[in-house]
């Protein structure tokens, strides 16, 4: 199995939110205390990313900064006001937000992205795209064995 492969596999096992409607789906994973991953397909719409706010700020309630991999490459559009909470969820929580990475397809989203990246840019936070799959992954991967060591150190 490919490191890639593993990652994802172990991110499966680890399902804690999905919703579907009828234009587009949420999942959220947690595979690691510090690591956070929200997937999204077709149109997030405000309900969509308050399943996504809910699951991050529970988690954040257990004390660990996350690390979160947003792998939205099959986002095609999004509400504005799906971006503004999600970006208002970030700035409220922005002491337990260790990064914000992304993978994206569209250029309307990566417009959105862009946007709030201005937003929390002013706070210290850098939200990172990557240009391909493979540099996310990898990224990923790096979250997970960092946790992983950090776990069996305690």
């Amino acid at each position: 199995m490919s490191e890639a492969a593993s990652v994802w596999a172990l991110a499966a096992r680890n399902l804690t939110r999905r919703c579907v409607e009828q234009r587009g789906s949420v999942e959220v994973y947690i595979p690691a205390p510090s690591v956070a991953i929200t997937r999204v397909c077709g149109h997030l719409s405000v309900p969509l990313a308050g399943i996504i706010c809910e699951a991050i700020t529970a988690q954040l309630a257990g004390g660990q900064r996350l690390a979160l991999f947003n792998q939205w490459e099959r986002m095609e559009t999004y509400d504005s006001g799906a971006r503004r909470l999600l970006t208002n969820s970030v700035l409220a929580n922005i002491r337990g937000i260790a990064s914000q990475q992304f993978i994206l397809g569209s250029r309307i989203v990566a417009m959105g992205v862009s946007t709030a990246n201005l937003a929390t840019s002013l706070v210290g936070l850098q939200l990172v795209a990557y240009p391909t799959r493979a540099a996310f992954e990898a990224a990923l991967g790096r979250a997970l064995d960092t946790s992983a060591r950090r776990d069996s150190a305690a």
